[in-house]
């Protein structure tokens, strides 16, 4: 639940008050994708994913661009518990009730 209030505090801040609704909910999903990764990163099987695409990108690299999905390779790591553990995170570890998470296989998600 902190990660709520304090990503709330966040956008009460004055860089942030004036922006158009759908402009923060655009920073409050990076904001988010971090704590994403860094429950894949800290589980000693997702760690092994490989992280790709636009959203790799404009994290590892700064790049200037709109993404928000998290492309994954999977070099043969059972991903059958995946939703529901990364569910389980999110809802309970970052307090987001209303979540929800899929996962996509396949060539191109």
């Amino acid at each position: 639940m902190a990660v709520i209030m304090n990503l709330k505090r966040r956008l009460d801040e004055s860089k942030y008050r004036d922006l158009f609704n759908a402009t923060k909910r655009i920073v409050a999903k990076d904001y988010l994708i971090s704590y994403i990764l860094a429950f894949l990163y800290h589980h000693k099987e997702y760690r092994k994913l490989v992280f790709y695409g636009g959203t790799c990108a404009k994290v590892l690299y700064g790049l200037n661009r709109f993404s928000e999905d998290l492309d994954l390779h999977n070099p043969g790591i059972k991903l059958d518990k995946l939703a529901d553990e990364l569910s389980e995170y999110v809802r309970g570890k970052l307090g987001i009730k209303g979540s929800s998470v899929y996962v996509q296989t396949g060539e191109g998600g």
